[in-house]
């Protein structure tokens, strides 16, 4: 039987709230990865990748090239699937114990 876009999507979801977490400096408890689809003139697609903390800290955070391939295998999954967003936001958050959770919220 043939996946679901939810289940294939959520290993990728995975890997890419994996890789935030790995970027995030030890002195944020957050991070925010937003990717927007950006088509180019030339028809190619493309997306732009940013990093920020929700608590405003300084630090510049750099998308590491596993983030790009991860967040690349998603859009290509949403094709697949007929599916394309315009955005998706993910957040990571550090909780009490040291553990993180993420969340992912897409605009379509």
């Amino acid at each position: 039987m043939a996946q679901t876009l939810q289940e294939e999507e959520r290993p990728i979801d995975e890997e890419i709230a994996n890789e935030l977490i790995a970027l995030t400096p030890e002195s944020w408890s957050a991070a925010v990865l937003e990717v927007t689809y950006e088509p180019e003139a030339s028809g190619d697609e493309g997306h732009s990748h940013e990093i920020y903390s929700p608590e405003k800290r300084s630090e510049q955070i750099e998308p590491s090239e596993g983030l790009f391939l991860a967040t690349r295998r998603l859009a290509l999954l949403f094709q697949k699937h007929d599916h394309q967003w315009k955005r998706v936001r993910y957040t990571v958050e550090q909780q009490e114990g040291g553990s993180w959770k993420y969340s992912a919220a897409f605009e379509y």
